[in-house]
């Protein structure tokens, strides 16, 4: 009998490897974890399966609330510390996002970033459409920070309506923007094109970017709009002339005029001053 229970023991334990994290992949988090203390082997394939998906329980009361998700949050961080190997599918849900968790969040993010991350369901969008606004100003913008960034996405693949968006940058930083943020926001913007209908701003016709200083960031963001607004008419690009030389703005337009475009008719303008973008 002992001998029987040995060789169906070997049989699961021996499973091949692809078959292992099939069965893993199948199973919540949770119980794929509860499975791996089973088998050291199955314990080893556990730490590197490539699919990670999180579900967060709610709670009405505050407090209760604020304690389960301090939980969970460790227990991703725990998982996420023990993990080896690349991870290409990562989903983590709420069914409420607290504003303290949103730097947590971006944390996560950079750390997929490095990870080999395909597709990352991190929520990005607002929990009801913004299905009236149609006129969207962001002032005093500050390209270098992730948390911005990050608001400024979710702002806009929140706005299925939006007719005209204009982006003003921060004119008093002394510093330009850095890439900190760029393999985040090129995650997010792959994942949600991707996601989606790949054409997220079917009404957008005007786009205004303003003080840009020829970052990589503001490329990415200009890129992932030309590359959803089917119906974009005018694209204005005021630089930042105390930040932007001249041989650098060239650059810019000219790696932005190499863009994908939904939009056949999009006109790129390109202007000093405000004047003369008003001509």
């Amino acid at each position: 009998m002992n001998g029987m229970c040995e060789a169906s023991a070997d049989r699961i334990t021996n499973l091949p490897v692809e078959v292992i994290q099939r069965i893993q992949l199948l199973l919540p988090t949770r119980r794929a974890a509860q499975m791996a203390t089973l088998s050291t082997k199955w314990r080893r394939h556990w730490r590197s399966i490539p699919q990670l998906k999180f579900f967060a329980a709610n709670s009405a009361d505050q407090d209760e609330m604020m304690m389960m998700m301090n939980k969970f949050m460790f227990t991703v961080y725990k998982v996420l510390l023990l993990h080896d190997g690349p991870i290409t599918n990562f989903k983590l849900a709420f069914g409420g996002l607290s504003p303290c968790l949103h730097n947590e969040i971006d944390q996560i993010i950079i750390y997929l970033s490095d990870r080999g991350l395909r597709y990352n369901n991190v929520p990005t969008k607002l929990p009801a459409p913004l299905h009236k606004l149609k006129f969207l100003q962001i002032c005093n913008f500050d390209f270098g920070s992730l948390r911005n960034v990050r608001a400024i996405v979710c702002l806009i693949m929140s706005s299925p309506n939006l007719f005209e968006l204009k982006i003003q940058m921060d004119t008093e930083l002394n510093q330009p923007a850095t890439n900190d943020a760029v393999p985040s926001l090129v995650t997010l913007l792959e994942a949600e094109h991707c996601g989606g209908s790949g054409c997220c701003l079917q009404r957008l016709k005007v786009l205004e970017v303003a003080y840009v200083r020829g970052t990589q960031v503001e490329l990415e963001l200009v890129r992932f709009i030309l590359a959803t607004a089917p119906l974009l008419e005018r694209v204005h690009i005021l630089p930042c002339r105390r930040k932007l030389k001249l041989r650098k703005a060239f650059k810019f337009i000219k790696t932005m005029m190499q863009y994908k475009r939904a939009s056949k008719e999009a006109e790129v303008i390109y202007a000093e001053t405000y004047s003369a973008l008003r001509r």
